[in-house]
């Protein structure tokens, strides 16, 4: 098992490399998660401007994807529900992270939501308006 977010992030990068399409530019990894569900696309932009959109992570990839939500928790804050890493051929890997929208585009299933708060509880502050944990105060 793989241990720190360090280790995580250079595993996501790695995945990315080996999934990348011919002529790359850019792979951008989109990763939305809840409870114990997380769900990846990647998209590799090649250098002629098209986007491959059949690119996947492989299953170290998508651990490593699973797993750093969990590394990144921080007591009351919680984690963040969307993330995105982009690479470039340069080896650079950046990332953004949502702790404010839903994930599934807005279509978790409320009990998925619940036990994701269980999981990685946020303190009241910290929890979004449309989280479903805010009507049980």
């Amino acid at each position: 098992m793989i241990e720190t977010t360090g280790e995580l992030m250079r595993e996501i990068g790695e995945s990315l490399v080996r999934t990348a399409p011919e002529g790359w530019r850019k792979m951008e990894l989109h990763v939305t998660s809840a409870g114990g569900m997380t769900q990846t696309t990647v998209d590799g932009h090649r250098s002629d401007g098209t986007i491959d959109t059949s690119c996947a992570l492989d299953r170290p990839g998508r651990l490593a994807a699973h797993e750093i939500r969990e590394a990144m928790y921080q007591p009351g804050k919680g984690s963040w529900y969307n993330a995105r890493f982009t690479l470039t051929p340069d080896g650079s890997l950046e990332s953004e992270f949502d702790y404010d929208n839903a994930p599934f585009d807005g279509d978790a299933d409320e009990a998925l939501l619940i036990d994701d708060q269980e999981r990685l509880p946020r303190d009241p502050e910290n929890l979004p308006d449309w989280h479903p944990s805010r009507r049980a105060d």
